[in-house]
C-alpha cells in the first residue's frame, strides 16, 4: 500500500518540526495570482528538509501556486485551502476565484505534485504549503482546510486524519480513501473536524465515495456531508457547488439550502 503507519508518523513528525507562522512578509507577497519558488529548507526550515532528505534534494526548487483575494486584510485573518491536484499544476481554476473572494480564503497548491508523484512527497508538499501561507498571511486556524481532486482527493484523505490539528476540515473531490489505522490520532481527534465528500451522478468514483462516506459515519465522524451533483461526471463542480462546499466546511447550517 502507498500509505500506512510509517507515512502517518512522518506527517506527524513534520508537524512538530514546522516552525510557527510569523506573518513577517505579508506586505511583500501581495494579492491575486502568485507563484512562489524556493527550496524546502527555505520554505520549512533546515530541520524539516533534513528529515525528508530521502524525498527532496537540498537545492531542489519547489513551486507553489497561490491565489489571494484582492480584499485580503491582515486584520481579518483569511481561511486557507491547501490543494492537492491530480495534475502537475496546483493553480486554482478561474471559476473558483470569486468563491475564494467571497469567503476570504487563500488558495495554495504545489506544482509537480500530480498523480505520478509519490504519495509521501505530495503529502509533505501540502503540509509545507500550509506553512508557507501561514508565514506570509494572517490565517484563521479554524478555517484551514485541505482538499484534492481524484487522485489528489485520495491523498487529501490520507493527510487530513493525520494532521487534525492543522487541517480543521477537508474536501474529497471524486477520490477518497478510508483511514484504516490512526498512526497519531484517535477517532476522537478526527471527529472534531469537518469533511465533505464530493461526487456527481455520472462520476465513476460515486460508488467508492458513498462507501467511504458511510465508513466515516460508522466510525463516529458526524460532521460529514456527501454532496452528489446532478449530471456531473468526473470533473470539478462549478462555482455554485464550490460555494456550497465552503459553507459546509465553515459550519454554515444553510450549506445545503
Amino acid at each position: 500500500k502507498p500509505y500506512g503507519r510509517h507515512h502517518g508518523a512522518l506527517l506527524f513528525m513534520l508537524l512538530m518540526l514546522l516552525p510557527g507562522a510569523s506573518h513577517s512578509q505579508a506586505s511583500v507577497i501581495g494579492t491575486g495570482d502568485i507563484s512562489l519558488t524556493m527550496t524546502l529548507a527555505e520554505a520549512a526550515g533546515e530541520a524539516t528538509a533534513q528529515a525528508v532528505s530521502d524525498a527532496f534534494t537540498a537545492s531542489e526548487p519547489l513551486t507553489w501556486k497561490v491565489y489571494v483575494p484582492e480584499t485580503y486584510n491582515p486584520d481579518k485573518p483569511a481561511g486557507l485551502m491547501v490543494w492537492i491536484s491530480p495534475t502537475p499544476s496546483g493553480k486554482i481554476i478561474r471559476p473558483w476565484k470569486p468563491v475564494m473572494d467571497k469567503h476570504n480564503i487563500i488558495w495554495i497548491g504545489a506544482e509537480a505534485s500530480g498523480n505520478r508523484i509519490a504519495v509521501a512527497r505530495r503529502s509533505i508538499l501540502a503540509l509545507v504549503g500550509a506553512k508557507i501561507a501561514r508565514d506570509r498571511y494572517a490565517i484563521d486556524p479554524q478555517r484551514t482546510y485541505v482538499a484534492g481532486f481524484s487522485g489528489g482527493g485520495k491523498v487529501a484523505s490520507m493527510v487530513a486524519p493525520n494532521a487534525t490539528s492543522l487541517f480543521r476540515g477537508a474536501a474529497y473531490f471524486m477520490g477518497v480513501e478510508y483511514f484504516e489505522q490512526y498512526p497519531n490520532h484517535g477517532i476522537e481527534a478526527i471527529a472534531q473536524n469537518r469533511y465533505v465528500f464530493v461526487s456527481g451522478t455520472e462520476d465513476f468514483n460515486l460508488k467508492p465515495t458513498r462507501r467511504v462516506f458511510r465508513q466515516y459515519k460508522d466510525a463516529g465522524v458526524n460532521a460529514v456531508d456527501l454532496m452528489i451533483f446532478p449530471r456531473l461526471g468526473h470533473r470539478l463542480p462549478d462555482a455554485t457547488g464550490m460555494d456550497r462546499i465552503i459553507r459546509f466546511l465553515d459550519g454554515d447550517p444553510r450549506a445545503n439550502d
